[in-house]
């Protein structure tokens, strides 16, 4: 078995019924798109090969992997596509037991060949996650890239609030706590849908710490899955809706963060006078500092 990264942007070894409609999904790319990268992280010592065949003439170029060594049992082997003209293409993947994977066709072509697709890259923090990828090599950021068919509809918005409130004694409703925020539904698929493999792929790739949707930055909203949509009986591939939000300037109390996320931008002091024991800082908007005092009646 060949151990491709499970966020690989080029999917491998998609899955036939063979008594389904068949359809002959091709992945779209653009130039801005490249290089894919595809990551195998396996012993060391290993012998993988890769054949790159251009689908409209039957001409075939070997690429071979670089490696880098992880631990004592561990070594990332990393294939870069980046073919020199346009075109359709599939890519096979052999180790030396002579098993082989196979990539779902994809194309390189301009922007005008690939509308009505949204650019998704992505990469993590660190290398501690369950995917078999590298994004940090030897100090190297590792971004991947890869498109799919969707976008967000006009009707994709929806308006949410996180709030607290507590009651008086009288009943009367006191808000303590209230932001408010959007959600959107992240459509996957046109009108012909996508494969299951390209929802498990998106589905992976909202695990990870940083993922942008057309150059802006988005986030899984809460638990959110793909949810599927059948087109039609017994036709192999699907619509999917995610729900997101947009991590762009994230605001905390009416301050808004550094451009890097390290601080806020406001100072808050403090004003402590004759502290004795059981004394609590409490914040005064009148003198703009936390001061200490010995009751609760102004909370």
């Amino acid at each position: 078995m060949i151990k491709i990264s499970s966020v690989s942007p080029l999917i491998f070894d998609v899955e036939s019924t063979g008594f389904e409609h068949s359809i002959d999904y091709v992945q779209k790319f653009e130039r801005e798109d490249t290089p894919i990268l595809i990551q195998i992280v396996d012993v060391p010592n290993k012998t993988f090969s890769m054949l790159l065949v251009d689908l409209y003439n039957g001409t075939s170029y070997p690429i071979s992997p670089q490696k880098y060594v992880i631990n004592d049992y561990n070594t990332l082997y990393e294939f870069t596509i980046n073919p020199s003209n346009d075109g359709t293409y599939q890519a096979k993947i052999t180790n030396e037991a002579g098993e082989i994977s196979v990539s779902l066709p994809f194309c390189l072509h301009s922007a005008s060949y690939t509308a009505f697709t949204m650019q998704i890259e992505y990469t993590n923090a660190n290398n501690q996650q369950a995917f078999g990828a590298v994004f940090d090599v030897s100090g190297n950021k590792r971004v991947f890239k890869t498109r799919v068919e969707g976008g967000f509809k006009s009707d994709s918005r929806q308006l949410a609030v996180e709030n607290e409130q507590f009651r008086t004694q009288k009943q009367e409703p006191i808000n303590l706590y209230s932001v408010p925020y959007e959600k959107r539904t992240l459509t996957i698929g046109d009108n012909e849908g996508v494969p299951f493999e390209i929802a498990r792929l998106l589905n992976n790739i909202f695990c990870l710490s940083s993922v942008k949707i057309n150059g802006v930055s988005y986030t899984r909203s809460e638990s959110s899955i793909p949810e599927q949509q059948t087109i039609a009986e017994r036709y192999p591939q699907f619509n999917y809706t995610l729900a997101v939000e947009c991590s762009k300037n994230v605001s905390y109390n009416g301050f808004t963060e550094y451009p890097d996320g390290s601080g806020i931008v406001g100072e808050v002091s403090l004003n402590v006078s004759n502290a004795k024991d059981g004394q609590v800082l409490v914040f005064k908007g009148n003198k703009g500092s936390f001061v200490n005092q010995s009751h609760l009646d102004s909370l």
